[in-house]
C-alpha cells in the first residue's frame, strides 16, 4: 500500500495535473481512514499536511497565486460560462 506522506513530497515534481488531482483523491480517502481513526473531524482533513502539499503543487501546476482579483477573475468566467451553458440546455 502507497504512504500518502511520501507520495505528497514525489508529486512535488509532477508536471501532469490530473495526475496530481487522481493521487490526492486516493490519499485523501487514507487520511480519512488515520483521522477517523484517530478521533479527528473534517478540519483536520482539510487542514492535514499531505492536503497542503497536494495543493501547493495544484497551485504551481494552475499559475495560482492565491490573490483576490485572479480569483475574481477566475469566478466572474466560471459564472458566465455556467450561464452558457445552462442557455444552451434549455
Amino acid at each position: 500500500m502507497s504512504n500518502p506522506y511520501q507520495n505528497a513530497l514525489d508529486v512535488q515534481d509532477a508536471c501532469n495535473l490530473s495526475g496530481v488531482v487522481h493521487s490526492l483523491s486516493r490519499d485523501v480517502t487514507k487520511i480519512w481512514k488515520e483521522v477517523r481513526e484517530n478521533g479527528g473531524s473534517t478540519e483536520e482533513v482539510n487542514t492535514h499536511p499531505v492536503v497542503k502539499l497536494y495543493l501547493s503543487k495544484l497551485c504551481s501546476l494552475a499559475g495560482y497565486s492565491d490573490s483576490a482579483s485572479e480569483f475574481l477573475d477566475a469566478h466572474d468566467i466560471c459564472e458566465e460560462r455556467a450561464a452558457t451553458a445552462q442557455e444552451k440546455q434549455g
